[in-house]
């Protein structure tokens, strides 16, 4: 995973820490929960306090246009990736073989 600078240490490293291919996915799994982390660390304290006040029941009054965008996105996200496999379905039948 690029950016994951857990993962040589955990992988590759030295032997007290070297794990091998177990390393990688507990690399990925410490890094992802740093990043959640340290990212509410920044919103609660390093960013204006307007930010976080007032949280009420109005914060959901337009969930349902989000929930419409969200919704259209995971659809066209998923056609691209139909859209791809049909190709190398296409591909692999369309493939000559020659057997010498």
């Amino acid at each position: 995973m690029p950016g994951n600078d857990t993962s040589p240490p955990l992988v590759w490293g030295p032997p007290p820490f070297r794990l091998g291919f177990i390393g990688a996915p507990i690399a990925t799994a410490i890094s992802f929960n740093l990043i959640s982390l340290l990212s509410i660390i920044y919103g609660v304290f390093f960013t204006p306090k307007t930010a976080w006040h007032p949280l009420s029941l109005r914060m959901f009054k337009s969930l349902g246009v989000i929930v419409n965008l969200g919704l259209s996105g995971v659809g066209q996200t998923a056609s691209e990736w139909w859209a791809w496999e049909l190709v190398a379905l296409a591909a692999s039948w369309s493939v000559v073989s020659y057997h010498i």
